[in-house]
């Protein structure tokens, strides 16, 4: 199925449906950054005005503290990150997809489709999504049969089970985290949920009819809930608004002027190449459900599945990630005007937002739990710092846009045994740094290679820490920026021989850059069992996750990826040695152990192909 708008994403901007943050840069931590770029932290000098509370984090999550609390970033703790050790997770809290029980199966069995043909028997399968009744016996003739919460549109009925495929369940769970909300709502996307990158047509994907069926479903409740829609907007399109509108239509299809929801939509970007690449669902500052997943069908549900990663967590995170998204609520609402129909645009046109139900109201206000008092720091709980980044948007009050890309430098620089990163690219696009958009002009996309993150892993790695890569194979579609592994290993050499003091002691322990690189960076590409190279029809397997394992006691997992760029990101670093062996086992000991044949270096590679 086509790759919508994340192909565009991929010519536009530097979004493999994702984007990201930053790494790069010089260790200067007295000017803000340029751009899209990361910092190497000073520990050891930096001023910090509150010392971080050790309390349960280890010395990963303190390095991250550390870095936050920069008198450039302190003053915005609460609104762009934030620290908690009360937080939870509930059985089933990582959401991968395809989902866990693919490693090592036939992909005859991974991508078996259960969605129905145009000619099955009325009343056989569900009408919306398209996938076939089963019951307690099973009858599924291709897929699992499961209890979907999402066929529950109203208050008092019961889920239905349907013949599901390789990663329906994920739909499924954001149904839950939104449909649970009574008082407030988020939900933030790169897009608008199956987007079928048309002002006409309508693609009803699955994610879309879930969302649609849980704001049914709190419209069933009678509960004055607020829903904020929150989408990136990847280029200046004059269809925005339009393709808002549709969107909208569909998603609030069956719900009268009269209900208690009071929802808005919008789509934001501050440039041409900064606009929202968060994926959030929070739901009364209790829930929340955010990582790298977005709401494509093509992309996600059938053949040729691209890999990804999301979790659920409950606690002050899910705070976090309202007042976040309230950051951008502002600065989308801050220049609208009232057209007096409901709809607001951007005084300079780059963005769009709809009062949907009721209709005729402004803009809302701020989420219920800004300021609010954390629930309580339980010292049993889990220990997480949230980080967000807010691309090029410059308004008074925010000290620095970007803290999260100097706290994520700094995590990875405290590592003292392993380095493991579950990532979609590493480079810029590579076909071109200009390219020509029509009806905009040129974009250049010259980012560059995110040298400050891969000096620090070779300061680690000549400290003896295990560096271990999995990247998106070359050829993946829009989840590949086309780069080979020995490109990127190339690049790699080249920024090494770059930096003089860097050089110098590689060659203190290693012939040469390319000795160091091939003994000490094990980079590999995905597979998912012990045979097969490709999917089914031929397509390259691709990454799109943003995973990264620190000494396999601490990890991220967001939108943020490890290339540059300039996006509003947000995700989680957990620092807790149970999760992330829960991490370990579900997701990236299979994924290295079925990817490691592929590898060009470090220890499972037959030859270095840089030899």
């Amino acid at each position: 199925m086509l790759r919508t708008l994340e192909a565009l994403a991929l010519v536009v901007a530097l979004a493999g449906c994702g984007g990201e943050p930053a790494s790069s840069a010089e260790p200067d931590t007295t000017t803000d950054p340029s751009p899209g770029t990361v910092p190497t932290p000073d520990t050891a000098t930096t001023e910090t005005t509150t010392p971080p509370e050790p309390a349960a984090f280890s010395y990963v999550g303190e390095a991250a503290l550390v870095a936050l609390e920069q008198p450039r970033h302190y003053g915005d703790a609460g609104l762009t990150w934030g620290r908690s050790i009360a937080a939870s997770v509930e059985p089933g809290w990582l959401l991968q997809v395809p989902e866990p029980w693919i490693w090592g199966e036939d992909l005859a069995t991974i991508e078996a489709d259960p969605t129905v043909e145009p000619d099955a028997p009325e009343g056989s399968y569900h009408p919306d999504f398209l996938l076939p009744y089963c019951d307690a016996d099973g009858g599924c003739a291709l897929g699992r049969c499961r209890e979907v919460a999402a066929t529950v549109e109203r208050v008092g009925e019961l889920p239905e089970q349907l013949c599901v495929g390789h990663s329906d369940g994920i739909w499924d769970e954001m149904y839950t985290v939104l449909a649970s909300a009574r008082v407030h709502a988020d939900v933030s996307s790169l897009d608008f949920p199956d987007n079928p990158m048309s002002v006409d047509g309508v693609d009803e994907g699955r994610f879309l009819v879930a969302l649609r069926n849980a704001l049914r479903y709190l419209d069933s409740t009678g509960d004055p809930v607020d829903v904020r829609l929150l989408f990136g907007w990847l280029v200046n399109d004059v269809e925005l608004d339009n393709r808002l509108r549709s969107r909208l239509a569909v998603l609030t299809e069956g719900i009268e002027d009269d209900t208690a929801l009071r929802i808005w939509a919008g789509a934001l970007n501050v440039d041409l190449l900064s606009w929202n690449h968060s994926k959030i669902i929070a739901a009364d500052g209790e829930r929340v459900l955010q990582g790298g997943i977005n709401f494509y069908s093509g992309d996600y549900l059938y053949a040729s599945p691209v890999h990804d990663l999301s979790m659920r967590m409950s606690g002050e995170p899910a705070r976090d990630g309202h007042r976040y998204l309230d950051e951008l609520w502002f600065h989308l609402a801050a220049d609208w005007i009232d057209s007096g129909s409901g709809a607001w645009g951007d005084l300079d046109g780059s963005s769009s937002a709809l009062k949907t139900k009721p209709a005729g109201m402004m803009p809302p206000p701020d989420s219920p739990y800004v300021g609010a008092a954390p629930a309580g720091d339980d010292p049993l709980g889990i220990p997480v710092v949230s980080l967000g980044r807010l691309g090029l948007i410059d308004r008074e009050g925010i000290l620095d846009p970007a803290p999260s890309d100097d706290a994520m430098l700094a995590a990875i620089q405290a590592a003292q045994s392993s380095l493991r990163f579950a990532l979609q690219d590493l480079g810029p696009v590579k076909d071109g740094a200009i390219v020509d958009v029509p009806g905009i002009g040129e974009l250049d996309l010259s980012y560059g290679w995110p040298v400050g993150l891969m000096e620090t892993v070779a300061w680690r790695a000549l400290d003896g820490v295990e560096v271990q890569l999995v990247v998106s194979e070359t050829g993946a579609g829009a989840y590949s920026y086309g780069w080979t592994k020995r490109e990127l290993l190339e690049a790699w050499r080249d920024t090494l021989e770059d930096d003089a003091a860097l050089h110098a002691a590689v060659l203190e322990q290693y012939p040469s850059a390319t000795d160091f690189l091939c003994e000490r960076v094990a980079l590999a590409s995905p597979r998912v069992n012990d045979t097969d190279e490709t999917w089914s029809d031929g397509s390259a397997m691709g990454l799109h996750s943003k995973l990264w394992i620190v000494d396999d006691r601490a990890f991220y997992i967001g939108s943020q990826n490890l290339y540059i760029s300039n996006l509003f990101e947000w995700g989680l670093l957990v620092d807790d040695p149970a999760l992330t062996a829960d991490v370990l086992a579900i997701q990236w000991e299979p994924l290295w152990r079925y990817s490691a044949r592929t590898a060009v270096s470090g220890p499972d590679a037959e030859r270095c192909t840089l030899r």
